[in-house]
C-alpha cells in the first residue's frame, strides 16, 4: 500500500442486508491512490468530528471497496441508511507505541521482526482492541512473556 497522511471523501451510508452494519464505499480514487494489495486499517473520521477509531477497509469482491460503521458511531454521527457521509482516513499504526517499547526494553525488537506480519498484526490488534490501559498493559505483559519463551 502506498504511504499517505490523509485522504477525505463524501459518500452514502448504505445497508447490504436488513439488521446488518452500516457500510461506505470507498471511492475508486481514493483505492486508486492508495493501492492496496488486500484487507487494511486505518483511522477513521466521520462527518468531521467523530472519531470511528481503527476501521478496517476489505474489498468486496467485484473490484469495490468498503468501511463498516458501527451502530454506535452511527447513533453518535446521526448517520442512517441513505444519510451522507464524510469520510477521512489516516494512516493506522501498525504496533501500538507501548508494545514496540516493551519489546525493545525486554530486547525482542528482533525476534518481533522474525515474526509474520499475519502475527505481528494479531497481537498488536489485542492491545489496540483494549478499552481500559490497564487491558493494555496486561495484554502487552502477556506477549512480552509468550515472546520470551519462544
Amino acid at each position: 500500500m502506498q504511504p499517505f497522511t490523509e485522504l477525505s471523501f463524501d459518500t452514502v451510508a448504505e445497508e447490504c442486508h436488513e439488521g446488518m452494519p452500516l457500510f461506505v464505499l470507498v471511492p475508486d480514487n481514493v483505492i486508486q491512490t492508495l493501492r492496496p494489495e488486500g484487507t487494511f486499517v486505518v483511522q477513521a473520521l466521520l462527518n468531521g468530528s467523530l472519531d470511528a477509531g481503527r476501521r478496517t477497509i476489505k474489498p468486496w469482491g467485484d473490484g469495490r471497496w468498503f468501511m463498516e460503521l458501527t451502530k454506535a458511531h452511527c447513533r453518535k454521527a446521526g448517520i442512517a441508511e441513505g444519510a451522507r457521509v464524510s469520510v477521512t482516513l489516516r494512516p493506522a499504526a501498525d504496533t501500538p507505541e507501548a508494545l514496540s517499547e516493551a519489546l525493545t526494553q525486554a530486547g525482542l525488537a528482533t525476534r518481533w521482526e522474525a515474526l509474520t506480519k499475519a502475527q505481528r498484526r494479531a497481537f498488536s490488534e489485542e492491545v489496540f482492541a483494549a478499552k481500559k490501559p490497564e487491558t493494555a498493559r496486561a495484554r502487552i505483559e502477556k506477549i512480552v512473556t509468550q515472546l520470551a519463551r519462544a
